[in-house]
């Protein structure tokens, strides 16, 4: 009777620590995952903002270097980085919204209609 009371006594002890390996090792899991989960959230705000500094880059140095009457290029380039995400735009608008809008009015090209101009 001693030897099957003392099992079931150890037996429960070792179904008490089994289990809270178990709990422990899946909240471990999880604090993983959410770190990875981060790094990764991060990594995509970082690689937004650098194409978009590419693209503005682009778009100033075709500004820079416009011939008259070429205009597809910057005008490509221009709706990339001034369309909203949702449209599959990166929703550019620090300082080229002005500059985009004078250079347009300057060379007497049209603002484009997804060209909200700082409205």
């Amino acid at each position: 009777m001693l030897l099957e009371i003392l099992t079931l006594v150890l037996s429960g002890g070792t179904l008490a620590t089994l289990l809270i390996f178990f709990v422990k090792r899946h909240d471990e899991k999880q604090d993983k995952n959410d770190e990875i989960k981060k790094a990764l959230d991060d990594g995509k705000k970082r690689f937004e903002r650098l194409e978009r500094d590419i693209v503005r880059t682009q778009l100033l140095v075709l500004m820079a270097h416009y011939e008259e009457g070429d205009q597809n290029e910057l005008l490509t380039c221009a709706e990339h980085y001034f369309k909203k995400k949702a449209e599959g735009g990166l929703e550019g608008d620090w300082y080229m919204t002005s500059l985009f809008k004078k250079f347009c009015e300057k060379h007497a090209i049209p603002l484009p209609p997804w060209f909200n101009g700082g409205e």
